[in-house]
Formats: C-alpha cells, sequence, structure tokens
C-alpha cells in the first residue's frame, strides 16, 4: 500500500478515535489521555480576538488591555485580526477552532509527497497525534491557520508556473502579516533559479522592512504581551528560566553558555558544511517536495529557538521536516544519516514528552513539582534538533550559496 494512502486512512481513523473518546468520555476527559492541560471555555487562544473586537467597542486598546478576554489577556496578535473578524464574537469561537483543525488535518496532504514510504507514514502519524500538536488543536491555536498557509505555499512553490510562485509567495507574507514568526519560512525559496531568488528574497525583505517599521509600535505590544513562560515551552532561554527561581547567579552563567554555543555555532557549522563533502548534495533535489517542506519547518524551528522561548504547540511546524529526514536517514553519508535519526528521535520525543512526565521521579520545588529526567531529556532533545536542523539546513543550500560563502574574505583565509 502506498504510505501516503496509509497516512490518509490512519489520519481518517485517528480523528475518528478523538471524536469517539470525546462523544463517550467528554472533551477534557479525552484529552487527559493525552496528559494536554486544558482551558475552559475551549479553544482559549482563539478567544482573545473576539475579546478584543470587543474590548475595543469599548473604547479599549486591546493590545494593551483587552477586558473582554475571558482571562483577561491582551491580544498578542496584530490589529489585521481586528478587521478581519469584525462583528465576530465569542460564541463564534467553535466553528473557526473547528475550522482551523480541519484546515490543519487538510493540510498534510498538501506538503507530504505521494512517494513516502509506509514508514515514513507511521512516523508522520505518531507526530500528527502526539500531545504537543493535539495541544495546539486543543487551543485553537492561529499557528494551525498558519500550518495550512505554508502548507499551500509549499505546494505552490513545487509547480513551474508563475502564478503559482505568486500564491506561494503571497501566502507566505499572508502568514508573516499574521503572526510575524512565518518569516523564518523564507528557505522555502532556495530551490528557485539563483536570479528568482535574489528577486523574491529582496522583495519579501522590503516588504518586511516596511511592515516593521509602520507598525513598530503594534509590534513592542504585541511583544511585550506574549507570555514568557518557560512551561510547556521550547527554545534558548527555556533552561536559563527554569534554573532562574532557585539560582539567579547560575542561571545568569547558564544564559551566558547558551549564547555563546550558539554564536560558535553559526561562525563554524557553515564553514564546516561547505567545505566538506558529506555526499551528493545535489540529489537532495530530487524530491523538490521534501526540500521545500523541510527548509520552511528547519528555519521556523531555528528562528523560534533563537527568539527565546515558545509553547510547545509550535513544534506542529516540526511535521514540515520528517519526510526529509526519513530521507536522509537512509544516505550513504554516515555524518548525514546519524544526525538525521537523532532529529528524529529528538522531534518523537519532544513531541510526545506532554505524555511522558507523569514518569518519575519527581522533583517538589516551591513553584512547580519537577520531574528531572523528563526535564533534562527535553532540554536536550530541544538543542540535538537545534543544532541538528541548522547543519543540515546549510547542508542543503545550493550549491552556488555554498561558494559564495566559501568566497567570503573571513572563510576563505580560513580554507587556505
Amino acid at each position: 500500500m502506498n504510505g501516503k494512502v496509509s497516512l490518509s486512512i490512519g489520519m481518517f481513523l485517528g480523528v475518528a478515535l478523538i471524536g469517539v473518546l470525546m462523544f463517550f468520555y467528554g472533551y477534557e476527559s479525552t484529552w487527559r489521555f493525552w496528559n494536554i492541560p486544558t482551558m475552559s471555555p475551549c479553544f482559549a487562544d482563539i478567544r482573545s480576538i473576539p475579546g478584543g473586537i470587543e474590548s475595543r467597542s469599548l473604547g479599549f486598546d486591546p493590545l494593551v488591555k483587552n477586558p473582554d478576554d475571558p482571562w483577561g489577556r491582551p491580544m498578542n496578535y496584530p490589529r489585521v485580526w481586528l478587521r478581519l473578524w469584525a462583528g465576530m464574537n465569542q460564541s463564534h469561537v467553535v466553528y473557526f477552532g473547528i475550522a482551523f483543525a480541519c484546515l490543519f488535518f487538510v493540510s498534510i496532504f498538501l506538503f507530504v509527497p505521494h512517494t513516502i514510504s509506509n514508514v515514513t507514514a507511521s512516523i508522520l502519524m505518531v507526530s500528527i497525534f502526539s500531545p504537543n500538536v493535539l495541544f495546539g488543536v486543543e487551543r485553537g491555536n492561529i499557528d494551525l491557520l498558519l500550518f495550512f498557509l505554508l502548507s499551500v505555499a509549499i505546494m505552490c512553490i513545487n509547480k513551474e508556473h508563475t502564478i503559482t510562485k505568486v500564491i506561494a509567495t503571497v501566502s507566505l507574507l499572508t502568514a508573516f502579516v499574521l503572526k510575524l514568526f512565518p518569516i523564518f519560512g523564507i528557505g522555502l525559496l532556495l530551490r528557485e533559479k539563483k536570479r528568482n531568488i535574489v528577486i523574491l528574497c529582496l522583495f519579501i525583505l522590503s516588504f518586511v522592512i516596511i511592515y516593521s517599521i509602520l507598525f513598530y509600535n503594534d509590534l513592542m505590544l504585541i511583544w511585550q504581551s506574549t507570555p514568557r513562560s518557560s512551561w510547556f515551552s521550547y527554545g534558548i532561554d527555556v533552561l536559563w528560566m527554569r534554573v532562574s527561581p532557585h539560582s539567579l547567579i547560575f542561571a545568569k552563567v547558564v544564559k551566558f553558555l547558551s549564547y555563546v554555543v550558539v554564536l560558535i555555532c553559526f561562525a563554524i557549522v557553515p564553514y564546516w558544511v561547505c567545505s566538506r563533502k558529506f555526499g551528493n548534495t545535489e540529489s537532495i533535489e530530487d524530491d523538490k517536495e521534501s526540500i521545500n517542506a523541510f527548509r520552511v519547518g528547519s528555519g521556523i524551528y531555528i528562528g523560534t529557538f533563537l527568539l527565546g522561548n515558545n509553547f510547545d504547540y509550535r513544534l506542529i511546524f516540526l511535521l514540515f521536516v520528517i519526510p526529509q529526514l526519513m530521507l536522509w536517514s537512509k544516505s550513504s553519508s554516515r555524518s548525514i544519516l546519524i544526525i538525521s535519526r537523532c532529529i528524529i528521535a529528538g522531534i518523537i520525543f519532544s513531541l510526545w514528552e506532554l505524555a511522558i512526565r507523569p514518569i518519575g521521579p519527581y522533583i517538589p520545588l516551591e513553584d512547580r513539582t519537577v520531574i528531572l529526567p523528563v526535564f533534562l531529556l527535553e532540554v536536550f532533545s530541544s538543542w540535538v534538533i537545534f543544532f541538528g536542523l541548522f547543519f543540515l539546513f546549510s547542508y542543503s543550500l545550493p550549491t552556488w550559496i555554498k561558494s559564495f560563502l566559501m568566497n567570503l574574505p573571513f572563510l576563505s583565509r580560513r580554507s587556505s
């Protein structure tokens, strides 16, 4: 049986199973099977938008004060949402939450190649129905819609028609306007011809700069109102944020070392990858659907990791990298093979970490109970994914970009 057919059947059965469980056990009890923390009323993340619309009608700036949000949270989405959903109220949230979930499941069929194996389909199934992906579904998070837009962009960029390239670019920019961070998926364009890459990148970067200047004050308000919790989160700041309540000095050391390690990674890895042979790098472009999706997913993970901390449901974008990683896991290059398999293992653990948390031993702290082995593995796996994806993203760069990097003065001196 074709891998994509197997995936289709598995997804249908998985969604049906969730529906049956909710019918017999109820909404909250169903999510507890995955150890997913629920909020009531449901689809909590999406509710700040109708809350913002209602608060604005009362004379409040919802990016500053949003009293009509059920939890009083300031709206941390761009103001464009207030115009797009004008007239929406809390009674519409359930419909939008279900629509977002449906768009997410449809998205899988847009970016997954027809040529995937049954093993790859199984890994995708395990990932799609993992706690941290379903966490985003339970919250009705906007990332589900962004995932759909980026899937459309991946599907369209694979076509050879000019109009599809335009649609892909528009989808990417729309996702950026709606939530900003999808701009890290700009690696989507790297498979285009050199001239097209330069033109499209200049256009997109100009758009981003102009947008950021025009809406600078709003972006600062969004940044300030975005939660900074280190729980149910991944990112470069998570480790020191969890340590800081118990040892501020040690937390500062951890923070300093984290940023130093990242800087060393950025300084060394591109040079190392560009100056060495890891098998036939051109062969990775044979399956253009997989490599385009990989560049989007890895770019978003790397970018959001460096932003500091993100709720774990944003790991949903790692689904994009799985088909290509599965291809690389059979590479003739031992380095590529090992790195790919380590990332896959890290992704599966990170996506299922919520369900593993109840496994002890427990360590009581003042603010929360910490499960030390799971906590350490969680942080370790996030760094493995970060380093591995950065390495493989550099490895996947087109030959002309690698040649350009090697001809830069500071790199050419090192290679000589």
